[in-house]
């Protein structure tokens, strides 16, 4: 698992730095205004899972919330999130089901 650099978005641009998915997934430090581009220039879709934090909803047990699962599909280019830190935590977990040709990274909107 790689720990990903998160890009500061700035209203003079940035450049971005794209890094290959791990096939062992990723994290990234969450602020709870970040966002995930996801590049999938391979020939298959790609699906991308975020690991909610251990107890996403501070201890209510009657509530249920579910992993989320984004497909993100061939030659496609998705941003996903936000991811409130109170469901994702102060780190997101992300797993993919293929790496070939994918490309990730976390943009700070803050």
């Amino acid at each position: 698992m790689a720990t990903l650099t998160v890009t500061k978005a700035s209203r003079s641009g940035v450049t971005r730095s794209p890094a290959a998915a791990a096939g062992g997934g990723d994290d990234f430090p969450n602020d709870g205004r970040t966002v995930l581009v996801v590049n999938n220039a391979g020939g298959s879709t790609c699906n991308v899972n975020f690991a909610l934090s251990s107890n996403p909803l501070g201890g209510e047990p009657t509530q249920t919330v579910t992993e989320a699962d984004i497909a993100v599909a061939a030659s496609d280019e998705d941003v996903i999130g936000p991811f409130p830190t109170n469901l994702f935590g102060s780190s997101v977990a992300i797993s993919y089901d293929q790496v070939t040709s994918v490309t990730v990274e976390p943009i700070s909107i803050a």
